[in-house]
């Protein structure tokens, strides 16, 4: 379990190897987040479902806004599935609360598809290198995705 009541106002979390950051307290808040997957994984990487911000599957409370999350896959042609994930059904459900995400390829291969849940848009085949993709509130994240 983790720590309850916990604010953190700017954290950068970069290259690793899972998911770049788990957050498994209740009542965390998060202001400013920055985060980049790492250059040199393969597919394994998306088959696993690593995200750049998971919060984890018992949390009822959690708000996090200011969630940036980049891309920029080296070597292989990698597909993260969603920057963002948390176990609520709907943003706002359960008490989290998710504010001002985004996602940008930077470079080079792959791309992250969605931005919380396989919710919100993401890149197309003809997208480019440094667009941000944004979900500024629940509005691009319903059901169809827009």
């Amino acid at each position: 379990a983790g720590a309850s009541n916990v604010t953190i106002v700017g954290l950068a979390v970069e290259h690793a190897t899972e998911d770049q950051t788990v957050w498994n307290g209740e009542y965390g808040q998060v202001y400013f987040y920055q985060s980049e997957f790492p250059y040199d994984v393969d597919h394994s990487f998306a088959d696993n479902k690593f995200a750049g911000y998971r919060v984890g599957p018992n949390v009822q409370n959690h708000k996090a806004v200011g969630l940036g999350i980049y891309s920029n896959f080296r070597d292989y042609d990698v597909e993260v599935g969603t920057a963002v994930v948390h176990p609520a059904e709907d943003i706002g459900s359960r008490g989290i609360q998710l504010r001002n995400i985004f996602t940008v390829k930077l470079d080079n291969k792959g791309k992250i598809s969605s931005i919380v849940n396989g919710r919100g848009p993401g890149p197309t085949v003809d997208s480019k290198n440094g667009h941000p993709y944004r979900c500024l509130n629940e509005t691009c994240l319903g059901s169809e995705g827009e």
